[in-house]
């Protein structure tokens, strides 16, 4: 996984770490920040994590000036089980609007990651994907939420949207999925900076239990019928154009996560994926760690040069110098 992804997954976790509602959002969560009684050990969690030093400044080589808990939280975090990200062009982003037929296509994010399943993750999905077919919506959330969503899926049981019946709400339009990814607080020392949005980019399997207007169903496919879009308990009536409304946690997964980040460091960041940081930051490692000893060799080479242009022998050589000159 490449520093930018890794940094993404780390915020993603800062974010969730740093919510009142951490306990239910930090899925799953640390196992070596549990204490004996079995309680999560949240403050030193926080404390941890938001004192890590910015990615591209931690040599793996020498790591022995950061906080060992640290250095294992990241890895804990950078080291999923079931997927890992990678950084998209945002011509994917542009392909991706085209399936969604979005007719108002939105402006392309600052980042577009990638997620990739591993093979287990992914088969139970591919299978129905063959049996039925595939549609394209967004998905908005609060930041703090992506932690979970990328490693526990979207889930029916977190889902408080329920005007037209329970399950999990997406839009084939862009505008309407991302009022409900306002911008939150992230890692203080991110790329991106400590206010980010997200919006995710899914795939749908085209069967009964996603629900949707009869529109959105293409003609040929053998589930259109008029009861894909009424749920029962429905307070808003007939799902509208443009919705999605997923009864079944295992026909939709995340495709694609549009970052955006204002406050994105991007000069850095082109530097990084081109390695160009990689060196001077080694550099800058060395000093840092040595600044005191640096600064009295400065120090002292001062004095000495003091000391030397006020002796007798470089007054008499300056003299001579003079004289001569003349």
């Amino acid at each position: 996984m490449d520093i930018v992804s890794c940094d993404f997954l780390y915020s993603l976790c800062v974010s969730a770490a740093l919510n009142y509602k951490r306990d239910s959002l930090l899925r799953p969560f640390p196992p070596f920040f549990v204490n004996e009684d079995q309680e999560k050990a949240f403050d030193d969690l926080i404390k941890t994590a938001t004192k890590l030093p910015a990615l591209h400044k931690i040599q793996w080589n020498n790591t022995d000036h950061i906080n060992p808990k640290s250095i294992r939280l990241l890895k804990w975090v950078i080291n999923p089980k079931t997927f890992h990200l990678t950084l998209a062009d945002n011509k994917e982003f542009q392909k991706f609007t085209e399936l969604t037929a979005d007719i108002d296509p939105p402006h392309a994010p600052d980042y577009l990651f990638k997620v990739v399943y591993n093979d287990k993750k992914s088969e139970k999905f591919q299978q129905l994907a063959e049996e039925h077919s595939l549609m394209y919506a967004y998905h908005g959330s609060r930041v703090e939420n992506f932690h979970s969503i990328l490693h526990n899926g979207l889930r029916n049981n977190l889902n408080k949207v329920t005007l037209f019946g329970e399950g999990i709400y997406l839009s084939s339009s862009f505008k309407v999925s991302a009022p409900f990814s306002p911008t939150g607080t992230a890692w203080s020392n991110s790329f991106f900076g400590d206010s980010i949005s997200c919006v995710a980019l899914c795939e749908l399997v085209n069967h009964p239990d996603v629900k949707c207007s009869v529109e959105a169903v293409k003609e040929d496919s053998k589930d259109s019928s008029k009861h894909r879009s009424y749920i029962k308990g429905s307070e808003g009536g007939q799902i509208p154009d443009k919705y999605f409304v997923v009864r079944n946690d295992e026909l939709v997964r995340v495709k694609y996560i549009a970052l955006f980040a204002p406050k994105a460091d991007k000069k850095l960041i082109s530097n990084v994926l081109s390695g160009k940081t990689v060196t001077p930051t080694e550099r800058r490692g060395f000093f840092a760690r040595h600044q005191f000893f640096l600064l009295m060799i400065s120090y002292i080479f001062i004095l000495f040069l003091i000391g030397f242009f006020n002796s007798s022998v470089f007054t008499a050589w300056w003299r001579n110098r003079a004289h001569h000159e003349e």
